[in-house]
C-alpha cells in the first residue's frame, strides 16, 4: 500500500499557533484544555486574534506573526476550520493538526479527550506528516492578439473549486487542458485542447483530499487523499452522458463561461469571473502537511460512511 508519510522533515515542536472556529465561544473549555496540556510539556502557544476577540481576550496575535514564530498550527473546530487555516497559511509549509468539534470530520481526527495524549506525542515527535496536494487558480483575460491584459491574484483550495453562475442557476462551461503552462494562457499559437462543453448547475474541480466532501455528494469517486490527481465532477449536469473525470496533477486546466460567473474556494472564498475571462487551475507549488497520530485512512472512511454496518 502506498505510504501516507510526507518526505518533509519534522521539526521539534516548541511553539504552536491556534485557530478557533468562528462564532463558537462554547469551545473555550477545549481551548483552555489544549493550552494547559501543551504548557505541561513545555510548548508555548499563540492564539490567532480573531479567536481571541471571540473569547474576550486581549492576547490575540495576527496570523502573519504566528506563521513567523510557530512550529505547528492547531485548529479547533470542524474540517472547515482546518481547511480555512490551510488556505490562509499557504506557502508557510507549517504542519497543521485539527481538534475535532464538528460533524463528519475527515481531517480533524483528534477528539477533545485525546488532547493530553496529543500534547505528549507532539513533544516527543511521535507523529507523522501526511502530504496533501492543493490547487491554485487565477482569473485571466487576453486580448484578440493573445496579449495578457489581466491576471488576478491567486486563490487556493485544499478541497475544491466550485465553478458556476452567481445565482447558481444552469450554466455552460467549456473546459480546456494542456500539459504546458504557456499553452493554457490562450496566447498566440496556443495548442490547449477542449475537453468538454458542460451544461450544468456547477462544476467541481477537486483534489483527492476533497473527493470525500462535496465531490462524493455530486456523484464523484472517492480518491485516496495522498494521490496526485485533479477531479472534474459535474453537479446536476443537463445531460446523461456527463461523467466525472480524474486527471493527473501535471495538467493545466482552463474554464470559459457563457455568462458572468464565480468560483468558490473550499466553500469559503468567492472570486468573480466575467464572461470574457478565463479561470486557470493547476496543482499548487506548496502542499498542506497534516499531522497524523496513527489514524488509518481506511478505518476513518469505513467509520464515517458506515461501510459494512
Amino acid at each position: 500500500m502506498q505510504s501516507t508519510k510526507s518526505s518533509k522533515t519534522k521539526k521539534p515542536i516548541k511553539k504552536v499557533g491556534i485557530s478557533l472556529r468562528p462564532n463558537s465561544p462554547s469551545i473555550k473549555p477545549i481551548y483552555d484544555a489544549l493550552v494547559d496540556a501543551l504548557a505541561k510539556v513545555g510548548i508555548k502557544t499563540f492564539l490567532e486574534e480573531d479567536g481571541a476577540n471571540m473569547l474576550g481576550s486581549k492576547d490575540g496575535v495576527s496570523l502573519d506573526s504566528i506563521l513567523k514564530e510557530a512550529d505547528l498550527l492547531i485548529s479547533i473546530g470542524g474540517d472547515g476550520t482546518l481547511i480555512s487555516l490551510a488556505r490562509r497559511s499557504y506557502s508557510s509549509n507549517l504542519p497543521i493538526l485539527g481538534i475535532h468539534t464538528g460533524h463528519l470530520g475527515f481531517l480533524t481526527t483528534i477528539l477533545p479527550d485525546k488532547i493530553e495524549m496529543m500534547a505528549k506525542r507532539l513533544k516527543t515527535n511521535e507523529y507523522d506528516l501526511n502530504e496533501h496536494m492543493m490547487l491554485e487558480g487565477f482569473v485571466l483575460r487576453v486580448d484578440s492578439n493573445g496579449k495578457i491584459i489581466k491576471k488576478s491574484k491567486k486563490v487556493y483550495c485544499l478541497n475544491e473549486f466550485l465553478l458556476g453562475k452567481k445565482d447558481y442557476s444552469m450554466t455552460d462551461i467549456r473546459a480546456y487542458i494542456s500539459s504546458s503552462k504557456k499553452d493554457i494562457l490562450f496566447q498566440k499559437d496556443s495548442s490547449c485542447k477542449l475537453i468538454n462543453e458542460y451544461r450544468l448547475d456547477s462544476l467541481l474541480v477537486a483534489t483527492p483530499t476533497g473527493s470525500s466532501a462535496y465531490n462524493i455528494s455530486a456523484g464523484g469517486s472517492v480518491v485516496y487523499p495522498y494521490c496526485k490527481n485533479i477531479l472534474l465532477t459535474p453537479v446536476c449536469a443537463h445531460s446523461l452522458t456527463q461523467r466525472p473525470l480524474i486527471l493527473d496533477d501535471s495538467f493545466y486546466l482552463a474554464f470559459k463561461f457563457n455568462k458572468d460567473s464565480c468560483v468558490v474556494c473550499d466553500g469559503q472564498e468567492r472570486l468573480e469571473v466575467l464572461k470574457e475571462e478565463v479561470f486557470i487551475v493547476h496543482s499548487a507549488k506548496h502542499k498542506a502537511y497534516l499531522v497524523n497520530l496513527g489514524e488509518n485512512y481506511f478505518d476513518t472512511l469505513r467509520e464515517k460512511f458506515g461501510w459494512g454496518a
